[in-house]
């Protein structure tokens, strides 16, 4: 009688191990919105670094930092930052979701301490994106770069305003 008990015991745990194991597999991948809610962005922000005041001429980053000036003269040690964006997209298999990055052409940002106000124009925004649409377990962070054109009566910084970017998940 004993050996009987315990023959149904194992039984009955490897069925409920199987049952287990085919809910895991058989779940529904997560939803766009629910990997929409799930992505978590840091943004770094931009930075040309430091020129001479009341030169005019433009400075073009790349999406690395380097920077190339013409007409502008650049600070001593003067290093320039892209903008970066790291990406996570924890749990639910969102990292293998298709995302559509979408950014803008250029941005306009104005001087919050200056004055009097002025405003800048970043245009030529490049992103080191390798392709788009992505997914988020092969490229976890993407850094823009610009050209900003200087003039004679910009204030200086800081400067801040909107940059709006779109990750559609598909």
């Amino acid at each position: 009688m004993n050996k009987q008990k315990i023959i149904s015991l194992k039984l009955v745990i490897a069925s409920i191990a199987f049952l287990n194991a085919n809910v895991v597999h058989s779940a529904p991948p997560p939803s766009a919105a629910e990997c929409d809610a799930l992505l978590q962005i840091t943004v770094t922000d931009m930075d040309f670094g430091s020129y001479v005041g009341g030169t005019t001429g433009t400075i073009v980053m790349d999406t690395t930092g380097a920077m190339i000036h013409t007409g502008v003269i650049p600070a001593s040690g003067s290093v320039g930052t892209p903008i970066t964006i790291d990406l996570v997209a924890p749990g639910k298999n969102c990292n293998k979701r298709n995302i559509t990055f979408t950014m803008p052409n250029s941005i306009t940002i104005n001087n919050v301490s200056g004055s009097p106000p002025t405003a800048i124009t970043i245009t030529n925004l490049v992103s080191d994106l390798p392709t788009n649409p992505f997914q988020v377990r092969n490229v976890n962070q993407i850094n823009i770069g610009g050209t900003l054109t200087a003039t004679a009566g910009d204030a200086e910084a800081p400067y801040s305003g909107p940059f709006t970017v779109f990750f559609t998940f598909q």
